[in-house]
């Protein structure tokens, strides 16, 4: 399994959304899976998360979901996780 982050600081949804859209770009394996978590700006403390499965056919709308929630509250921050195959639950 590979994995790679990126942390987001923007609250513009369009400059979010290339940064997401430039991010998957370059990633240089399939990506199946992408979570975003959420962490309050002031305090670095986990709000709240959401996953997505990537598909192909659907990636534009999906990148703008995916940068929508990341920019969806001023006082929160968010990264983003990529992995290439979907992480085993315990």
């Amino acid at each position: 399994m590979a994995g790679v982050v990126l942390a987001l600081n923007t609250l513009n949804l369009d400059s979010c959304r290339k940064d997401v859209d430039r991010f998957l770009d370059e990633v240089e394996w399939p990506v199946v899976y992408v979570e975003v978590r959420l962490l309050h700006r002031e305090t670095g403390l986990h709000k709240d998360s959401r996953r997505w499965t990537i598909t192909k056919n659907q990636l534009a709308d999906m990148v703008h979901a995916i940068a929508e929630y990341a920019c969806s509250d001023p006082n929160l921050a968010a990264s983003i996780t990529v992995l290439s195959e979907m992480p085993v639950q315990n």
